[in-house]
């Protein structure tokens, strides 16, 4: 299945913008956030910058209705300029690097950017060029990750696995993997649904990697599965901050509903 590729001097009323190069969190943040708003509008688009993940990643991973796929449209950066936007919803972090790129200012009336976990939510207004910064959208001071459990599928299986993360192995963490039994090999392009697998996960935090916003933490929170975190590191990422967080305050706080802020500045 192929996105939708839009005319030059289209006008989009309100999309969601995905402009990661692979599958990973911001792939499913950027859909579930996308989904919620369809599911209100049909009118609203999922605007893909680097390329179209294959749909099986989000047939295997949700419950939902495929007939939002013809809603999903390929665009490159560097066409960007063309389109009208009325509203757009980003979580790409490295968006001010590629607009400063960009031979013309993007056309937009309200652009909504999320870059890092716990970080308030920045507005532009008008044409930009990619200079300066955002400006932050008042009371919405760190505004929360959420993520739309609703559509999430949910699983009543013996689960028989451990998967072990760590993004930047050192001798300390390659002990602790060497202690692990039943390990599971997996990758964000098996489109598998790994929650359907496991009973455990094991997260090694080190120096030699920088995580923003790891949503595992909390999906496997939704799915009753064990988490043992090892912080190996001296440097505060998004993985220190949201396993915190959930200790401190469960899932509740990360689900998204149709009165989050966000969708809310979306819809009106």
């Amino acid at each position: 299945m192929n996105g939708n590729i839009i005319s030059s001097s289209f006008t989009i009323d309100k999309a969601v913008h995905c402009g990661v190069s692979c599958i990973n969190g911001t792939t499913a943040d950027s859909f579930e956030y996308f989904y919620k708003l369809w599911e209100l509008d049909k009118s609203v688009k999922l605007i893909f910058t680097n390329r179209l993940p294959d749909y099986n990643f989000y047939t295997s991973k949700y419950n939902i209705d495929t007939n939002c796929f013809k809603n999903f449209i390929e665009l490159d950066y560097k066409d960007l300029h063309k389109y009208k936007f009325n509203k757009l919803l980003t979580f790409a972090h490295h968006l001010n690097k590629i607009l400063h790129q960009l031979k013309e200012p993007l056309k937009i009336d309200n652009l909504y950017h999320i870059k890092n976990e716990f970080n308030n939510i920045h507005k532009i207004t008008g044409e930009y060029h990619g200079f300066g910064e955002f400006k932050e959208v008042t009371g919405l001071n760190n505004y929360i990750y959420k993520l739309n459990f609703d559509i999430h599928k949910t699983f009543n299986n013996t689960k028989d696995y451990i998967l072990y993360k760590c993004n930047s192995e050192t001798l300390e963490s390659i002990k602790i993997k060497s202690n692990l039994k039943n390990l599971i090999k997996y990758s964000n392009n098996e489109f598998i649904n790994i929650f359907e697998l496991i009973y455990k996960l094991v997260y090694v935090k080190t120096n030699g990697c920088f995580d923003r916003h790891p949503r595992i933490f909390d999906e496997c929170k939704f799915h009753n599965i064990d988490i043992e975190f090892h912080n190996l590191g001296t440097i505060l990422d998004g993985s220190v901050l949201r396993y915190n967080f959930l200790l401190q305050n469960g899932i509740q706080p990360r689900y998204l509903t149709e009165q989050d802020e966000i969708i809310q500045l979306m819809l009106n």
